[in-house]
């Protein structure tokens, strides 16, 4: 009898430690599963933080490439007429679907970063059609449809509401102003503007140097600057 009870005791010994043995397996195969699962979500953090600077190292060489590719083919071409310019001393309503007031608070973005006023306001025209709150399906927003994919860099700077005339149009000018300063010439500007600077960059290496877009927005312009002298002359 007392034979029977030590060995059930024994056997009760035994299997309270493989008890705590099983125990301590699933502890430590817990805490080995929780390490790997921590250095995977750090490790996913960092690509996702890195990712952004890759993106945006990876534009500024495209853009860069583009600016050379332009010039590089320019020197084999007739060079182009046309250039920035200020947008005048003399502000002149033109006759479109925009009140006076926006229209002199463009007229005013214009001179600050010394790009035509009437340039900026036949891209409105084509771009919008003077409709602040236009949306496109591509991502395009407000009066100049810029472009979902330069937001995040341009509110940075301040223009968050693409919606307002005021910062749409400034946002619009001011990558203009960017454009201007690295390519110089009117047409390579909107070729940039409307379809990006890899894309255009394309066309300028098989030597083509205007587009739809830019004949367009630059005989529209001619015209309103052609209004705009005339309401001088007569007033």
């Amino acid at each position: 009898m007392r034979s029977k009870k030590e060995g059930y005791k024994r056997h009760i010994r035994r299997r309270s430690r493989r008890r705590k043995l099983i125990r301590l397996s699933v502890s430590l195969f817990a805490y080995v599963v929780k390490i790997i699962l921590t250095a995977l979500v750090v490790l996913f953090l960092m690509k996702a933080s890195a990712a952004p600077e890759k993106e945006a190292a990876g534009q500024q060489a495209q853009a860069s490439e583009a600016a050379v590719s332009y010039k590089a083919a320019r020197q084999q071409a007739t060079p182009q007429k046309g250039n920035d310019q200020a947008a005048g001393p003399s502000f002149v309503p033109l006759d479109v679907p925009m009140t006076e007031e926006d229209q002199k608070e463009i007229f005013d973005i214009c001179n600050d970063y010394k790009i035509a006023y009437t340039l900026v306001m036949a891209m409105i025209e084509h771009e919008s059609d003077f409709d602040a709150s236009a949306r496109s399906k591509t991502g395009d927003s407000g009066l100049m449809q810029i472009n979902d994919c330069n937001s995040a860099r341009l509110a940075e700077m301040g223009f968050k509401d693409l919606f307002d005339t005021r910062e749409n149009v400034e946002a619009g000018v001011y990558m203009l102003r960017e454009l201007f300063d690295k390519y110089g010439e009117v047409e390579a500007v909107l070729m940039c503007y409307n379809m990006g600077e890899a894309g255009a960059a394309e066309l300028w290496d098989a030597g083509i140097f205007s587009s739809a877009y830019s004949s367009e927005i630059m005989a529209r312009e001619a015209e309103f600057s052609s209004y705009i002298d005339n309401f001088i002359t007569s007033n």
